[in-house]
Order: structure tokens, then C-alpha cells, then sequence
């Protein structure tokens, strides 16, 4: 169930934009112009082999939205709106939860501890 100060806090699309328009030159480049081009190729000298390629495009729509999310998180930044970086949002708090009000609160931390172990030897 969520937490209703969370639904009262606002949503930003600016990540969610930029990944479709990434998704969309992606399609575009992938499916439009390489796989076009792959076929008059073919058309032209007879070399059906390098129509293997067209095989490798689904991977490629996989693994393209990770490299235009990098550049995003990138470029965007730096020349574009920052507000959504710094604000605190419905699945993003950019301000720390104050301990003491939580207790106050009544919350109990869980039974648990997890224990990280580094394997590096001193």
C-alpha cells in the first residue's frame, strides 16, 4: 500500500521523455536506415550472408536503451532541466528522513542486520 505523503508529491516525465525519444532514434537508426541499407547492399552485389546481421537487431533494441540512458544521465544535465534531479518526488526523496520524527513516530527498525564483507586481504 503506499505511503499517502508519497502519492501527494509530484511526478517528473523528464527521464521518462528522453528514454522514448532514445527508444525512437534507436528504432529508427536500427530498423529504418541500417536494416535498409543492409538490404540494397544484398540487392546489389548478391551477398545474402551480410542479411545475418537483421538477425542481431532485437539485440541490439535491448542493449541500445542502456547506452542512451548513460548519455542522458549525461548531457541532459548539463545543458537541460535539473529541477527533476533535485526535488524530492513521488519515487524520489532528495531530502534525508529525519531519524529522530521517524522514532518519535514510533518506528521500529527490523530485526536484521546485514553484515557486507570485503575480499580484499590487508
Amino acid at each position: 500500500m503506499d505511503n499517502p505523503e508519497s502519492l501527494e508529491r509530484p511526478v517528473y516525465l523528464t527521464s521518462a521523455f528522453f528514454v522514448g525519444i532514445g527508444m525512437c532514434l534507436i528504432i529508427v537508426l536500427l530498423l529504418g536506415f541500417a536494416t535498409s541499407k543492409l538490404i540494397v547492399e544484398a540487392l546489389t552485389d548478391g551477398k545474402w550472408a551480410r542479411l545475418g546481421f537483421i538477425a542481431v537487431t532485437p539485440l541490439l533494441l535491448l542493449v541500445g536503451p542502456l547506452l542512451h540512458h548513460r548519455y542522458h544521465h549525461g548531457f541532459v544535465p548539463a545543458f537541460g532541466p535539473i529541477g527533476a534531479s533535485s526535488a524530492t518526488q513521488r519515487f524520489f526523496s532528495a531530502i534525508r528522513p529525519s531519524l529522530a520524527r521517524a522514532y518519535s513516530e514510533g518506528f521500529t527498525p527490523p530485526p536484521i542486520t546485514i553484515q557486507c564483507q570485503s575480499t580484499k586481504k590487508v
